[in-house]
């Protein structure tokens, strides 16, 4: 019996900035790569689209660990409002693929809100534990530290 475990993550955060500075860090190779917890190598495969990353994932002991390869598009970009993230993950002799969306939504004229929301289809479930694990341990550091930026830019820092 195959098992297969569809997951939906959201997550969000209010910035204190415009939508046009939310979505200029968004797309920034740099800025985004800056944020991304773990990160060994970042490369460009395609200007603005595809991108090939190394992060690395800790055992929780500090011993260890792993490199995990994976490739990301950013497809369907409609700015300052939406773009999509498909990632495809390479564990050893696996790939996992995530489908997701980021949205940014003006709250009042100078803050935004940046949602970010993933569909995973998980082969087992101890995938489906590690991938909940991952994500929650990625998004919200990297979705401070894309405020960060954002709320820097806005203040024309």
């Amino acid at each position: 019996m195959a098992y297969h475990s569809a997951m939906r993550l959201v997550t969000s955060i209010a910035i204190n900035a415009a939508p046009l500075f939310v979505w200029q860090i968004l797309t920034d190779p740099l800025a985004t790569s800056a944020c991304m917890p773990g990160l060994v190598t970042w490369e460009t495969l395609e200007p603005q689209r595809r991108f090939r990353l190394v992060v690395a994932w800790a055992e929780q002991n500090g011993s260890g660990g792993l490199r995990i390869p994976a490739v990301i598009e950013w497809t369907e970009l409609l700015p300052p409002v939406q773009m999509g993230i498909c990632t495809r993950l390479f564990l050893g002799s696996s790939t996992l693929d995530i489908n997701g969306t980021a949205r940014l939504q003006a709250i009042t004229a100078g803050q935004t809100r940046l949602e970010i929301s993933s569909e995973i289809d998980t082969p087992n479930p101890v995938m489906a534990q590690m991938v909940n694990q991952a994500a929650v341990r990625i998004l919200q550091p990297f979705l401070r530290c894309l405020r960060g930026r954002a709320e820097q830019l806005a203040m024309g820092g």
